[in-house]
């Protein structure tokens, strides 16, 4: 199996003793027999889901792209992989945007988080400035539950490859108009995978 653009950002906010373990994935398997994108195809099989949960258990909250199915089955069986081998600790929870692309291939932003960890609030798609993103960013809240760790913003965002330089620009302005409209956020963390 071929995780490509597996994990592009890891990211650790400390907290004296304390690190939050924050990643994105964009799950491919290139091997014909099975989908390519995260619920593209046939339903996901335990096999082709397997190795990307035992990834993902290592993490806190990890953003999920390119997830091609209509229905939310295949994040909420890869969530339910994750939580089978947690040993009746406190599983993960799964959030998923809205379908967005302008071709008939509509993709999902997913979020797979420890809830003992975080509370996210106010998930949105990011209103489409001018029309400037093929998938418009996904945003959340994210208040960590930890003391003394500021609470920020994760903007994700898929890229498209033909208009990178267009949409990074957008998410500059995206970023000066979150800050201008939410008091509490100290940071805001982009999320996207390569290109």
């Amino acid at each position: 199996m071929n995780l490509a653009s597996v994990l592009v950002v890891s990211i650790l906010l400390f907290e004296l003793s304390r690190a939050y373990h924050i990643s994105t994935f964009n799950i491919q398997d290139e091997q014909e027999t099975y989908p390519t994108h995260l619920g593209e195809g046939t339903n996901p099989s335990v096999f082709v889901l397997h190795g990307p949960a035992q990834i993902l258990s290592r993490y806190d909250l990890t953003c999920i792209q390119e997830i091609r199915d209509s229905d939310g089955d295949s994040l909420d069986k890869l969530v339910s992989l994750i939580n089978s081998g947690r040993n009746n600790q406190e599983g993960y929870v799964g959030l998923t945007g809205e379908r967005l692309g302008r071709t008939n291939s509509k993709e999902q932003y997913g979020v797979i988080y420890l809830p003992k960890e975080f509370t996210l609030s106010n998930l949105r798609t990011y209103p489409n400035h001018q029309s400037k993103f093929e998938r418009p960013p996904m945003q959340v809240h994210v208040k960590p539950k930890a003391p003394g760790i500021p609470n920020f913003e994760l903007l994700i965002v898929h890229l498209d490859p033909q208009k990178v330089f267009e949409e990074m620009e957008a998410l500059y302005e995206i970023a000066q108009e979150v800050v201008t409209k939410i008091n509490d956020v100290s940071l805001i963390i982009f999320i996207f995978p390569s290109v």
